[in-house]
């Protein structure tokens, strides 16, 4: 602590110089079911991964959590990936939180993005390296500033292959052309398989590849 702040904290009262906490309520995504099967919702300080190929209107599920907490995001995408096409994204969000850029290795090249508390919500969107010391950095800094990260594959979740350091581990599956089925690797609450109405999940009739 430099010594203009120990002199600050000497002369304000206790009660008005406080260290700012982190959120106090999980981050949920609005729809009562699915928070329920999150045992309330994702741990802010936490990693979530999730099995969502491409192609499949999966990652729409994520724009819930993002409305629902409307702050400031970063997503990262694969340069694989197609470009983000705003005006799909315009009606359900605030584009002023949003920030998109591509990288592969996002660690590595970008790392001056986890070092900061400016993005509440980090998400990792098919990174092709991506390494267990990656992970433990992301989950530290999660931690520290009190972040979330989703971490996003295009491909289905194996218990053969873990993530120690995934509060969730979650397939999302297109159950039939009217639903979702999401499927529990790891974490507190239900293990059953949840369904989801398709209606209950923004944008679906304005579909996009990327998501």
């Amino acid at each position: 602590m430099s010594e203009r702040l120990k002199k600050l904290t000497s002369e304000l009262p206790a009660n008005l110089f406080c260290r700012q906490l982190p959120p106090g309520l999980p981050l949920a995504s609005g729809l009562s079911s699915l928070d329920t099967w999150l045992n309330g919702g994702l741990g802010w300080g936490r990693i979530s991964e999730w099995g969502m190929p491409h192609g499949s209107d999966t990652r729409k599920l994520l724009l819930k959590f993002l409305k629902q907490q409307n702050k400031n995001f970063l997503w990262i995408h694969a340069t694989s990936l197609e470009d983000v096409y705003p005006p799909a994204w315009a009606s359900y969000i605030d584009l002023n939180k949003a920030y998109f850029i591509q990288s592969d290795a996002p660690i590595k090249e970008l790392k001056a993005c986890f070092l900061d508390d400016y993005f509440s919500i980090i998400i990792i969107d098919s990174p092709t390296k991506l390494n267990l010391g990656d992970l433990a950095f992301l989950s530290a800094q999660n931690r520290s500033l009190m972040q979330h990260s989703f971490l996003l594959r295009p491909f289905y979740l194996s218990s053969k292959r873990g993530n120690p350091y995934a509060q969730f581990r979650i397939n999302v599956f297109k159950n039939s052309p009217e639903s979702f089925l999401l499927k529990k690797l790891r974490g507190k609450g239900s293990n059953s398989p949840l369904a989801l109405n398709l209606n209950e999940v923004p944008l679906y009739e304005c579909s996009s590849s990327f998501l």
